[in-house]
């Protein structure tokens, strides 16, 4: 009987980790979409991303910038939650201040597996 209740528990317990993790994910957001609206640019976005995540990076072709929001489920396969800010350029080789912000979305990136 002891077993069946600490397995319950455990259930219990991954099951309110994972909630919790997908609200802070979907809150974290929340607060980009709220900061960086479509239509702004290159500039603006990544001087206000130096201000408060310095650690942003940026995905080759140049398009998206990228914020980690950390690992899904950490292990072998390199699964990671990211805000992605994806930009509309004139030229997809060439960054430019002027870039245009045309998206904000919540990502998974799958790195692969080892």
């Amino acid at each position: 009987m002891w077993m069946l209740a600490i397995a319950l528990s455990v259930s219990a317990l991954l099951i309110a980790w994972w909630s919790l993790r997908e609200a802070s994910l979907h809150y974290q957001f929340w607060k980009y979409s709220r900061e960086f609206k479509p239509g702004m640019t290159r500039k603006q976005v990544e001087d206000r991303l130096l201000a408060i995540r310095p650690d942003f990076h940026r995905l080759l072709p140049p398009t998206t910038d990228y914020v980690d929001l950390g690992w899904v489920v950490p292990g072998v396969c390199s699964a990671t939650q990211v805000i992605a800010l994806d930009f509309q350029m004139p030229d997809p080789q060439t960054i430019e201040d002027n870039d245009t912000l045309i998206r904000v979305e919540l990502r998974g990136l799958n790195w692969g597996c080892m």
